[in-house]
Formats: C-alpha cells, sequence, structure tokens
C-alpha cells in the first residue's frame, strides 16, 4: 500500500469526513453545472464576491468548530454576533470613531466568550446551560 493510500484511508477513517467530503464534492459539481449554464458563475468577479459575502460564516464557523471538536456546544454565537453588531452600529451612530466601536464590541464578545469558559470550565456547568443563559444575556444587551 502506498503512502498515498495510507494517508486517504486515514483521513476518511475520521468521523463524519465521509460525509463532509461528499457534501463538498456535491458542491463542486454544483458549482460546475451552474458555470456551464452561465459562464459568469465563473468568472473572478463573482468568486470574490462569493468569498466577500461569505467571510463572516466562515469566521463564525471556525470558532464554532474549535468548540465543537472540543465536544462542547455554544449556543450563544448567533446572538453574540448580533450583540456585537448593535454595540458596534449603535456607536458608530452616535458619532464615536469606527475603531472605538468595533474593539467595544470585540471586547464585550471577548468578556462573553470568557464568561463562557468560566462557566464550563471552572464552575463545572454544562455547555448547553452556561451558554443558554449568556446567550439570552447577549440578546438583552443587543
Amino acid at each position: 500500500m502506498n503512502t498515498l493510500t495510507k494517508k486517504s484511508n486515514r483521513i476518511t477513517a475520521v468521523r463524519g469526513m465521509g460525509s463532509a467530503l461528499i457534501a463538498f464534492a456535491g458542491w463542486v459539481v454544483l458549482y460546475i453545472v451552474f458555470g456551464m449554464i452561465n459562464p459568469q458563475v465563473l468568472t473572478l468577479g463573482n468568486m470574490l464576491n462569493l468569498l466577500r459575502s461569505m467571510a463572516k460564516y466562515l469566521l463564525v464557523g471556525v470558532g464554532q468548530s474549535v468548540v465543537m471538536i472540543t465536544g462542547n456546544i455554544d449556543l450563544s454565537i448567533g446572538l453574540v454576533v448580533a450583540m456585537s453588531a448593535m454595540i458596534s452600529a449603535t456607536m458608530m451612530s452616535k458619532g464615536i470613531p469606527i475603531i472605538a466601536a468595533v474593539i467595544t464590541a470585540m471586547i464585550a464578545c471577548l468578556a462573553v466568550g470568557l464568561i463562557n469558559g468560566v462557566l464550563v470550565g471552572k464552575f463545572k456547568l454544562p455547555p448547553f446551560i452556561a451558554t443558554l443563559g449568556t446567550m439570552f444575556c447577549a440578546r438583552g444587551v443587543g
């Protein structure tokens, strides 16, 4: 057995990796089919627009993936994003500089993450309960 086959067997042995690879292959096939139907789909401008519009979901997805890899769950992530948007938008509408508003929103999000981490790590609260509570707090702040 060559090393490429061994590596591919090791990758597909990871739980859920087969489904992820099939979904990715399906996405590639769909993209090619739509590109054949409309050649504008395969242009550089369209690809850049897709990447630009998906960047926020990629950032949230990477963070959530790290949490899920550790065997935990974070229910508060969506409302923490909403809270940060509301904090920064409110501050900017009051005339506060963009940098200060963004830094303040980031600090607020870090505080929620720290609270989640302390509740789960130090106080041994189940992640579902801890993040459910901070989700409602973030909703209230937002």
